[in-house]
């Protein structure tokens, strides 16, 4: 989970499970916060006002320690805004995947969280063939692929002989 939206979600997952983690709260404060303001990082922030606007924004009147897991997330994104950054929403998407997959087998978030940290944190987005995207693959993997255009980062090969237009 290297997108700041998931990582909000997943913090504050925490701290539902465990309301004395002010760690998780606080770090998922903080993320809001970059979030919110668009901002890469910040060593100059107000912790109790920055929590405040977290939990006000959050409105968790309704109780969210009494929602299963992919009810959290979508009442996370919704009052959070977190899919109004374009950016997000690929990451959002696939979180969502995998929460609605579990949410199959599991409505426990314990048990969720358990899942994402033993495995789940290692999910990948994944980009239909047809998505018009710059595909990084390696040389091996490429063998037999026909692309328009290639790009081999630091290469500093000698070309001998031979080729197009020789």
């Amino acid at each position: 989970a290297s997108n700041r939206a998931v990582k909000i979600i997943l913090a504050y997952m925490r701290y539902i499970l465990d309301n004395k983690d002010e760690i998780s709260l606080v770090e998922a404060s903080y993320l809001y916060f970059l979030e919110k303001n668009n901002i890469d990082n910040s060593f100059e922030f107000n912790r109790k006002a920055m929590v405040d606007t977290f939990l006000s924004d959050l409105c968790p009147d309704d109780n969210l320690y009494e929602k299963q897991s992919f009810e959290i997330v979508e009442i996370m994104v919704n009052r959070l805004h977190l899919n109004e950054n374009e950016k997000n929403v690929p990451f959002l998407i696939a979180f969502r995947n995998v929460v609605h997959d579990f949410s199959e087998r599991s409505t426990d978030l314990q048990a969720f969280m358990d899942y994402w940290d033993e495995r789940g944190f290692n999910e990948t987005l994944k980009i239909p063939e047809s998505q018009n995207a710059i595909r990084i693959i390696t040389i091996h993997k490429s063998k037999g692929l026909e692309s328009d255009y290639i790009f081999i980062p630091f290469c500093n090969w000698e070309f001998v002989g031979g080729g197009f237009g020789s």
